[in-house]
């Protein structure tokens, strides 16, 4: 059992009269138990995280048994943490999935199309197909007769022939003939009361057509923006909008440059007349002027016909001998100059036939190269850029999508003779579309059933981090004071590893607070609180790992029982009284403020841990443990719980003397802003080699497939299509020059694959439904939901499948809001079959590209940081024999950044990851993790080395609240190295430590090279230089000179018995490991030799 905070028990206590006896009763009441806990954390969390109130006298930490709650209480709580997390995930997919079926019905709802964008795009095809269809020749669909007040099939298949043009919004009036095309006009009184069941008023809807064509951008962007909480999802979310505003922007140039972009039409010689084939002209008033030519009159008819989409001024068929067919013509009045006008200026003596005549002189000379040069360097500014993943994948996907359409002749800008409103372009309306998801994306996170608010977290986090530190120390108290060894020793090694994790998740829900917060009111304050204690455990790390290595080490024999039975009641009262000051810190940080009261709290506090320290000396050196090795576990445990506990009175100091009003203005908007603008461009990230390579290797894939797709047209290849760039604009490489990630190009391939595929199995489904059906609405709106909600929660919820999971919600969800489609279908799969094989190679292109250009290997990396890392550890060694006390702090700074960058690459050296197998052997996957682990733990040693030897202060708190830690040289390391049992532990321990560093990144790279293997010492010799031989006469040696060693009076952390005994005991556990080190290259050898 363990003590958990007085508070919290209090609040249990209060909410149920039977936790008494249930406490009790562990065998018989786990179940209760938990469910009461549940209960109370549940319900009381809020009154616990804001209480203040504290037990009146210290002596009420001596908690009895009703105090305590049993290790199966804490195993369901943990059991329900999990749960509710996977809750939470649940409900936030389910949220997503309703959302998107919600913003995609303007897409496939026929009626709600109709609303909001009036008679245009596929849902009046549906209605007008609908009608064509009906069966008894007068009546049609009953929701189309009340939708449009009853009017007969005729007329309704008349009216429905009319399309609003493209920027035509509201009531619009008819006003050509019976018989002629279409006239719109916008409604005002004079034209009567407008009515929808006259023929002539015609409904064009709220938005124009462009918003038709992006409106799919809301749930897509919603997809990839949503993610676990709402802080990140917000952070996210303004990082997609940064990314799309700074493309449109890139647009206003280029608008500015070339009014009409590439805009052009086929140029017509002078002699193609005689040639023969017909023209098509038409101009529609968003689109501006098109030309066809044709080889036979019923090609010619068939784009005459199809040219009327809504908008059209004019239009025609020109004869050989250049007149229009009087069966194909119309215009508008006073038209009609303006179609032989036009038709003329396509006959040119000085281009070739085919050849694309710009409308824009300028972009004839040189638009072409301007717009490529463009592309090339904002594709290169973006992923130079020090900027989110997200700004950069959403910035660099639209700007490609901007500029392939740009340069598209027949897109480019389109003008009319009234000119263009940037309003209804397509980069503004993308723009709003992006701003909506992105609004939508936070709504979404808004679930009753699940707190995805980090502000909500921040005070739970608190009472987490401080009852797992607690329960740690606890632990480790009651298993080293007992009489045996047991399996305890794993459970605590687990729990200290368990504790990196819960501050992860604390740091990334105090990042997301501030999105939340924005810096400002009671809460900002909070999350800053939090964010100053977040530092606490990094600073006990050290410590922790300490804690650990005796806990595993410690064989309870010798004295051991009879010492720590001397010092087990200081001991055990130094633990409570730190835990004290940690929870009185925690609740005195709940309400984001520190006020007197809190400071009396935390002052009265400290008092008691240090008496206590007073008290655990005393008792220490009254049991007078000699300097040896027998006692030294022992002796290294009480100096870690010492020194544990002068560094949380640090912290509670610091806590303290914080100016707390200042630190909350660091975070507010304008400084974050100007701070993330500044490491956006910051020329020291941007021109790291691993950076520049990132941004190269993207660069050079995007731009391959760009050139592919502007000129490549026939095959699975459609000339001008942005599928291939945008889609790897959304699947970039990782940052690095080191290596291809495999397996994520596996699940990059795989999850764009099934987005793509998984769409059109679904449409097929639902094509057993009427197109206008509320069965087929519903059935539509389900199949979103549950797909969206399935693949969104592997996303939120898998550590191995969440990529593939994000891919296939986010590129599926564009495809399922797809209206019905009852024509042409072996065109449309043939449409998509395309699409899936251009997307496809551009994959293989990028996976390519990638490893052609890799310079090194995952394998070649991790050998590279194990040479720099073995390096800086004898470098640590060395200074540590020198008595250089700055020159360790600096090697092991250096140790830690090269065993981090080891860690991280060491899992994509796994062997199952290689496409194919060469002739050296596998990279051990086992043999590579423990020698890691055991590097780790020298480091460790090497780290308890620095603590022993260097007079260490809490210096002032930095600009996040983190205390520097500042400090000069005991004098330690220059004692024992002035020690004749040193000579021989630096020879053992130095040459051990220089065959690893010649051996290890040999055996790692896998060479194959007879002088790796004749270099390795015996195994005997292994073993012997394991034990250190020199360490006994070392410990005698101090035993002896200790007789002349100042007494201390504060704390067993300045007593320099205890720090020599560190010092011998680390070189002791050092040998061992790299004995451990050496043993793994004998075995490795073994088996590839």
């Amino acid at each position: 059992p363990t003590t958990t905070h007085p508070i919290m028990l209090q609040k249990i206590i209060e909410a149920d009269g039977s936790a008494r006896e249930t406490a009790t009763e562990q065998e018989e009441g786990v179940q209760n138990q938990s469910s009461l806990v549940k209960s109370a954390v549940d319900e009381e969390a809020p009154a616990i995280a804001e209480s203040s109130v504290l037990p009146p006298q210290p002596a009420s930490l001596c908690l009895c048994a009703e105090g305590r709650v049993s290790r199966g209480v804490q195993r369901a709580a943990a059991r329900n943490l999990a749960s509710d997390a996977c809750r939470s995930h649940f409900f936030l997919a389910l949220s997503v999935g309703f959302w998107a079926a919600i913003f995609g019905l303007p897409e496939y709802s026929v009626i709600l199309s109709y609303t909001l964008f009036g008679q245009r795009g596929r849902g009046i095809e549906e209605m007008r197909l609908a009608v064509n269809e009906s069966s008894d020749g007068t009546n049609i669909d009953d929701r189309l007769l009340d939708f449009f007040e009853e009017q007969q099939r005729e007329t309704l298949l008349q009216r429905l022939a009319v399309r609003c043009a493209a920027t035509d919004v509201g009531r619009q009036v008819n006003i050509a003939a019976p018989g002629d095309l279409p006239t719109l006009v916008a409604w005002n009184e004079s034209f009567g009361e407008w009515e929808r069941s006259k023929d002539n008023h015609i409904w064009c809807g709220v938005f124009p057509a462009t918003y038709l064509s992006y409106w799919p951008n809301v749930a897509q962007l919603m997809v990839f923006s949503v993610y676990k909480n709402t802080g990140t999802t917000m952070s996210i979310a303004v990082q997609g909008v940064t990314g799309t505003i700074l493309a449109a922007a890139n647009m206003h140039l280029m608008v500015m440059l070339f009014p009409d972009g590439a805009r052009g039409f086929p140029c017509v010689s002078q002699g193609a007349e005689a040639q023969g084939g017909f023209f098509v002209l038409w101009y529609k008033k968003t689109t501006a002027w098109h030309v066809v030519r044709t080889n036979s009159l019923r090609d010619a008819w068939r784009v005459y016909r199809g040219s009327d989409t809504g908008g059209l001024r004019a239009r025609a068929i020109f004869h050989l001998d250049g007149s229009m067919d009087k069966w194909a013509q119309w215009f508008a009045p006073g038209w009609d100059k303006h179609l032989r006008t036009k038709y003329k200026s396509l006959f040119k003596s000085n281009c070739t036939e085919g050849e694309l005549v710009y409308n824009d002189p300028n972009y004839e000379q040189f638009g072409e190269i301007i717009c490529l040069i463009n592309v090339a360097v904002v594709t290169m500014l973006f992923l130079i850029s020090v900027s989110a993943k997200n700004t950069i994948m959403f910035g660099l996907s639209w700007h490609l999508c901007f500029m392939m359409n740009f340069m598209n002749p027949t897109i480019g800008v389109p003008r009319t003779q009234d000119g263009s409103s940037w309003l209804m372009t397509e980069y503004f309306v993308v723009e709003v579309t992006t701003v909506l998801g992105a609004i939508v994306a936070v709504l979404a996170t808004l679930v009753p059933c699940a707190k995805m608010f980090n502000v909500f977290h921040l005070k739970e986090d608190l009472n987490a981090v401080t009852f797992a530190i607690s329960e740690i120390l606890d632990d480790a108290v009651l298993y080293l004071f007992g009489m045996t060894r047991s399996a305890k020793r794993f459970q605590i090694e687990a729990a200290i590893d368990r504790l990196s994790w819960t501050n992860l998740v604390t740091k990334d829900h105090i990042s997301g607070a501030w999105w939340e917060t924005l810096g400002i009111g009671q809460r900002a304050k909070l999350r800053w609180m939090l964010k100053t204690f977040e530092t606490y455990p990094s600073s006990i790390k050290d410590i922790l790992y300490v804690i650990k290595n005796c806990v595993l080490s410690e064989t309870f024999d010798g004295e051991h029982n009879s010492f720590m039975l001397s010092v087990q009641e200081p001991a055990n009262d130094l633990l409570e009284h730190t835990q004290l000051l940690l929870w009185v810190c925690s609740t005195a940080c709940t309400d984001g403020i520190i006020d007197e009261s809190d400071h009396d709290k935390i002052a009265e506090a400290v008092g008691g841990v240090k008496n206590a320290q007073v008290a655990l000396l005393r008792a220490f050196r009254k049991a007078g443990p000699s300097i040896s090795a027998d006692l030294s576990e022992e002796q290294l445990f009480l100096f870690a719980l010492s020194m544990w506990a002068r560094k949380t009175t640090d912290f509670a100091d610091n806590l303290t003397s914080v100016d707390q009003d200042s630190h909350s203005r660091h975070d507010s908007v304008c400084e974050v802003f100007l701070r993330a603008l500044w490491a956006t461009w910051d020329p020291k990230r941007m021109l790291q080699v691993d950076h520049v390579m990132f941004a190269v290797r993207n660069w050079l894939s995007i731009m391959v497939v760009f050139v592919i797709a502007y000129f490549a047209s026939g095959s699975i290849f459609d000339r001008y299509s942005y599928i291939m760039p945008v889609t790897l604009s959304l699947l970039m490489v990782s940052d690095g020059s080191h290596h291809v990630e495999y397996e994520k190009c596996t699940h990059r391939l795989l999850g764009v694959t099934l987005g793509k595929c998984l769409p059109i199995m679904v449409m097929s489904f639902l094509s057993i439904f009427e197109c206008i059906s509320w069965l087929r609405l519903f059935a539509q709106a389900t199949l979103i939901c549950t797909y969206v909600t399935f693949f969104c929660f592997v996303y939120y919820n898998s550590d191995m499948w969440s990529y593939v999971g994000c891919l296939v919600a986010g590129f599926g969800v564009y495809q399922l809001m797809a209206p019905c489609d009852n024509f042409n279908r072996a065109e449309y799969y043939a449409t998509k079959y395309k699409e899936l094989g251009s997307v496809i190679t551009a994959i293989f292109i990028q996976g390519f590209l990638q490893a052609a250009l890799q310079q090194r290997s995952a394998q070649d990396v991790i050998v590279e940081h194990t040479r720099k890392l073995t390096t800086a550890l004898c470098a640590a060694f060395e200074a540590v024999f020198e008595s250089d006390v700055g020159q360790l702090q600096s090697a092991l700074k250096e140790v830690a950044e090269h065993l981090g960058a080891a860690k991280q690459v060491a899992p994509e050296c796994d062997p199952k990851l290689q496409i194919w197998r060469g002739r050296l052997p596998p990279f051990s996957m086992e043999f590579g993790t423990s020698s890691l682990k055991a590097i780790e733990l020298v480091a460790a040693e090497l780290d308890m080395i620095l603590v022993a030897a260097k007079d260490w202060v809490s210096g002032p708190a930095g600009r996040d609240g983190d205390m520097e830690e500042v400090g000069e040289s005991t004098g330690v390391l220059e004692l024992i190295n002035t020690m004749q049992g040193m000579k021989s532990i630096r020879a053992e321990i130095s040459e051990s430590m220089q065959m690893i560093s010649e051996i290890l990144p040999d055996m790692f790279a896998n060479t194959g090279d007879p002088k790796t293997r004749a270099n390795m010492r015996r195994p005997e010799q292994v073993r012997a230089a394991m034990q250190l031989e020199g360490a006994a006469e070392l410990y005698k040696e101090l035993s002896g000179a200790s007789r002349l060693f100042a007494v201390e009076s504060e704390e067993l952390t300045n007593d320099l018995r205890v720090r020599v005994t560190i010092v011998a005991r680390a070189f002791q556990n050092t040998a061992y490991h790299l004995g451990r080190i050496e043993e793994g290259c004998i075995k490795a050898a073994r088996a590839w030799w």
